[in-house]
């Protein structure tokens, strides 16, 4: 139960293809409980200019490629232009941000980056993969700020966040849930959902093993 106008914030978590999307989505759906999912607003921060326009900025030369989401006219009309990206970028290091972040662009980019370059040549590699995180992370802190903001009125909210205890955000949440599934049975559920095995074991090692995620967590739930 809640103190005051204080809102129960429950954190999901588990390591990769653990079930964690599905047991979020029974909870979401069963206590009629706002979700916020850390992969899907990632997703929709990789369609943001702004943020495109800093990934340009990184020395880790990320090719980008065309956006398979828009067909070829609408491309030159929906194109950010450079001064739009200059400008996004001198906001995005103001408190102004946040309220930019707010209202995301419904145009997509004409070019976005090459996922398979990034899991093949970014992620394997730590100091190349912390240095996209922090920017990623950067604005995905933003953008669950608002995410708060415009749920303040709901006594409970639910998260889903791969890397909880890694990034050490526990303290963030008044209970957390870790999902645990074993290796084997995760690996047939990413060979199904047809990711990438090289991205699936990068992503596995870059995690806390499960049997130390199931250990912190309040509450465990095995899949």
């Amino acid at each position: 139960m809640m103190s005051g106008n204080q809102i129960i914030k429950v954190a999901v978590t588990g390591s990769i293809c653990s079930g964690k999307s599905f047991v979020c989505g029974w909870l979401s759906t069963a206590f009629n409980v706002p979700l916020f999912s850390s992969d899907e607003a990632v997703r929709q921060i990789y369609q943001n200019p702004a943020f495109l326009y800093f990934l340009k900025q990184l020395p880790l030369n990320i090719p980008f490629i065309s956006n398979q989401y828009i067909t070829a006219p609408q491309q030159a009309s929906h194109r950010p232009s450079f001064f739009l990206q200059k400008q996004l970028y001198r906001l995005s290091i103001t408190r102004g941000t946040q309220k930019l972040m707010a209202k995301q662009l419904k145009a997509q980019p004409e070019l976005v980056p090459d996922k398979n370059y990034i899991i093949q040549n970014i992620l394997p590699h730590k100091q190349k993969r912390q240095i996209l995180e922090r920017l990623v992370y950067r604005y995905l802190r933003i953008v669950r700020k608002q995410w708060v903001e415009s749920h303040k009125n709901n006594a409970t909210l639910l998260f889903e966040v791969p890397l909880l205890f890694e990034k050490k955000l526990q303290n963030q949440y008044t209970h957390t849930i870790c999902v645990v599934a074993p290796h084997k049975k995760r690996l047939e559920f990413a060979t199904k959902r047809g990711l990438n095995p090289t991205y699936f074991n990068n992503a596995n090692k870059a995690q806390m093993p499960p049997i130390l995620k199931s250990k912190l967590a309040n509450i465990r739930v095995y899949g």
